[in-house]
């Protein structure tokens, strides 16, 4: 996600059990904000927003 120009906003830690073990793994928050999002993000990144 980064490589599109997401930036990171934090980490959820000990947020969800795998489906393999009672392990708890680390989620990363991401985000663009729609004002600031062409400004950063790339060309194929732009294409991939603008599908969705």
């Amino acid at each position: 996600m980064g490589s599109i120009g997401c930036k990171k906003e934090g980490v959820m830690r000990n947020q969800v059990p795998t489906l393999e073990s009672d392990e708890r793994r680390e989620n990363t928050i991401q985000s663009i904000l729609r004002n600031e999002s062409f400004d950063g993000i790339k060309e194929s990144g732009k294409q991939i927003v603008m599908q969705n």
